[in-house]
């Protein structure tokens, strides 16, 4: 933007003209709109006939609007808004987001008394905002006024108001007076001032106080929607105002969390540029998402025609709003899980006369049968859990999938010879040549190992429908949110067919719901590697231990469980590491009769034992157990550690600016904010403003962009940060000017 443009057109009269405009009714235009307006196909709904506000209106409106938004942009001075102040009425700003709001309500809710169509010579009951117009606002967040309604829509009915929204926050710095007028007033009205005042004077409070609660509606509609970055622009902070996109109340929470504890903070560069990679992947998702949501099943086409047109949108409960109903799902489930657990360890009991191959059972019916409802409502929570996740994830692993091995050949005969895989142990089964666990193990196997080799990036991933299928369901069975849902449905289906051992893993799933308890996971799956290789090298040791005792000591190996190579290296390995293998075969003692003619063999078998179960008890059960052991501490001391880093690093450092907690605390006392670092973190630099604000620039069309817009978006594609304030804030930076 070019200053002295800015500051001429201030002073030229086109803010009083916009003014004007704004005011206008148009009524000409109102009583035409059915007959010469041509419907936006943006419009989620059409314009009634005499609409008081068609949508020619509407985009001529919010076009005039936004020009008095481009006076403003990237001003240095206070200059041009002060002018913009002196010749704004705030009057008119306050009726016309009113004015929206109840038009808004009307129109596409049906409240009130139809008060948005006109009557003679185009006048509506809209236009005089203290009359009463029926209209009783519901107590919903805004997004559940808003079903189904995109960026489009939402610029097509709202852009005047939005637009009159930036302006206030843009102008409330810099006149007292003004930011008095339009902030919001709640108040109660004094009923006690019938008995002080006239009639008249009585009624024309109550309207004052009606317009005041209207407005107060008003603001709080729009305020939600508007948020504040501050930018760095030719070595300057500005603070830019923006209208956060409907897509970001379709980010996952869980996506949010990930980005908060696992972007880095080696450094403040490394971390926002990691955090605003991070961000414009996650768009993409959450596109996908937002979609999801907005699905309706054709099957469920019919609800609308008795539903006064409202689609009916299933998964639109689990995802919006971060996913916080997907999450409050997970903490039912694992409470469910906690009553199961309750009702068997109240219930679960041996029949009378058992004897040690009889079956627990629960004898009492009532808490049998509480336990079967419970369960069974435990498996339909979690089953809905695992398909609201997996079409979430898996629909954008198949595109990846697809995308990336679309040069592969088909190899057709490949993806058949692994389908055979799974008759073939039906019929080793059949015949009894498998057993029963090789019967889910080997197809398990097989499945994984396929999953493993056809990855796009291994250039081995077939180019037919079978093999995508098959690479996709491994992708997303390698996603823990997946994966552990899975796993919860095959136990809870197990606990339902009476096998009700099974519901005590489901309380396992409190490691995966609070995020501390996960590092006790981790311990184990990130040196997985490591233990692996370890317990191989134990295993061989052990292997060799068991070929030994074959040879020389399997006398020593009670029930004569050491009679085949097979059963002495199970035994070996099985006795070797639940306790040391000297304690668990046969003790052996020096031989005391030398006259015993096996005295000198008996010698020798006693010195041998000595030298194996002492070996064998410093190689496998001291060191290697510590090794294993040690690996598992270390790694999770390590967690620990870094969580605590991560945490303290927080709690003492601002995210975006990179600022130390004392140096802004210093600042923000000098201008008399209480605490700087909570002003400055949830106020001035909120990180998921600036997630909101990505988004906000990958929704906008490009031909749309403002100056500073056009700028920041090229520096995003190019992973350039130089636009992030870094080490600097916009309340720094006036107390260096001051």
């Amino acid at each position: 933007p070019d200053p002295r443009n800015q500051q001429f057109l201030s002073t030229s009269g086109i803010v009083e003209g916009v003014m004007k405009m704004v005011s206008a009714r148009f009524l000409v235009l109102r009583m035409q709109a059915d007959d010469d307006e041509e419907h936006n196909d943006d419009q989620i709904e059409p314009d009634k006939p005499a609409d008081c506000y068609p949508y020619l209106v509407r985009r001529l409106k919010g076009q005039v609007t936004l020009l008095l938004l481009t006076l403003l942009e990237l001003r240095q001075d206070s200059e041009v808004h002060r002018t913009i102040i002196i010749r704004t009425d705030t009057n008119l700003l306050r009726r016309r987001l009113i004015f929206t709001h109840r038009w808004f309500l009307a129109s596409r809710h049906k409240l009130g008394k139809k008060p948005h169509i006109c009557m003679a010579e185009g006048k509506c009951i809209l236009d005089e905002y203290s009359e009463d117009d029926g209209i009783n606002v519901p107590d919903v967040p805004p997004m559940d006024l808003l079903p189904g309604y995109r960026e489009e829509n939402l610029l097509d009915l709202f852009e005047e108001a939005f637009n009159i929204m930036l302006l206030i926050k843009q102008l409330d710095p810099f006149d007292p007076k003004f930011k008095t007028a339009l902030n919001p007033k709640i108040s109660e009205f004094d009923n006690s001032l019938q008995l002080r005042l006239s009639p008249d004077a009585f009624h024309k409070a109550q309207s004052e106080y009606a317009t005041q609660c209207k407005y107060n509606e008003a603001y709080s509609f729009y305020n939600l929607w508007i948020k504040m970055v501050e930018v760095l622009v030719e070595g300057r902070v500005h603070d830019l105002y923006f209208r956060m996109p409907v897509l970001c109340h379709y980010v996952l929470g869980s996506e949010k969390e990930e980005i908060q504890n696992k972007v880095t903070i080696e450094s403040a560069e490394s971390k926002v540029k990691d955090f605003t990679v991070r961000c414009v992947n996650l768009f993409q998702m959450t596109l996908h998402t937002r979609d999801l949501s907005q699905w309706t099943p054709k099957l469920l086409g019919w609800v609308s025609l008795i539903n006064g047109g409202e689609r009916v949108r299933p998964l639109l409960f689990f995802l919006k709003q971060d996913a916080k109903n997907l999450t409050n799902l997970t903490h039912v489930c694992l409470m469910l899980a906690v009553v199961l657990n309750g009702l068997i360890y109240k219930g679960l009991e041996l029949p009378d006369n058992s004897d040690v191959f009889d079956t627990p059972k629960i004898e009492d019916h009532n808490l049998r049968l509480a336990t079967f409802l419970v369960g069974i409502l435990y498996v339909v929570f979690i089953t809905v859990q695992l398909t609201v996740v997996s079409l979430t994830y898996t629909p954008m692993d198949y595109d990846r999938i697809k995308h990336d091995s679309q040069k592969q050949e088909r190899r057709i005969p490949e993806t058949l010879l692994f389908l055979a895989c799974f008759p073939l142990v039906g019929v080793l089964r059949f015949f009894h040549l498998l057993h029963a666990i090789s019967t889910v193990v080997v197809p398990l196997t097989v499945f994984s190992l396929f999953g493993a080799i056809w990855q796009p990036d291994w250039n081995h991933c077939p180019n037919n429908c079978i093999a995508l299928a098959i690479a996709t369901a491994y992708a997303g069975l390698c996603r823990q949110v997946i994966f552990r849902r899975v796993m919860l449905v095959a136990m809870a289906v197990c606990g339902v067919v009476k096998m009700e051992f099974y519901y005590t893993f489901l309380l396992l799933d409190v490691m995966f719901i609070f995020s501390k308890l996960q590092n006790i996971i981790k311990a184990v799956t990130d040196p997985i590697v490591s233990l692996a290789l370890t317990m191989l090298v134990g295993i061989i040791l052990m292997y060799e231990y068991a070929v030994i005792a074959f040879y020389y000591y399997r006398q020593d190996y009670a029930h004569d469980s050491c009679q085949n190579m097979a059963d002495c290296t199970v035994m070996t390995i099985y006795l070797g590491m639940r306790e040391d293998i000297g304690q668990s075969i046969n003790e052996v003692y020096p031989p005391q009769n030398r006259s015993h003619p096996n005295y000198f063999h008996d010698q020798e078998h006693f010195y041998g034992r000595v030298v194996f179960d002492l070996s064998f008890f410093v190689l496998i059960t001291t060191i290697g157990m510590n090794i294993l052991f040690g690996i598992i501490v270390d790694t999770f001391g390590a967690l620990r550690d870094q969580v605590h880093e991560r945490e303290t690093y927080k709690k003492r450092t601002t995210f975006i600016a990179s600022l130390e907690r004392s140096d802004i605390d210093k600042s923000a006392r000098a201008a008399g904010i209480p605490s700087g670092f909570e002003y400055l973190e949830a106020e001035r630099q909120n990180q998921w403003n600036y997630m909101n604000f990505i988004f906000y620039l990958k929704r906008k069309d490009k031909i749309n962009y403002a100056g500073p817009e056009t700028l920041i978006n090229k520096l995003i594609n190019d992973e350039d940060i130089s636009w992030l304030p870094l080490y600097t804030c916009t309340l720094q930076q006036k107390q260096r000017e001051e």
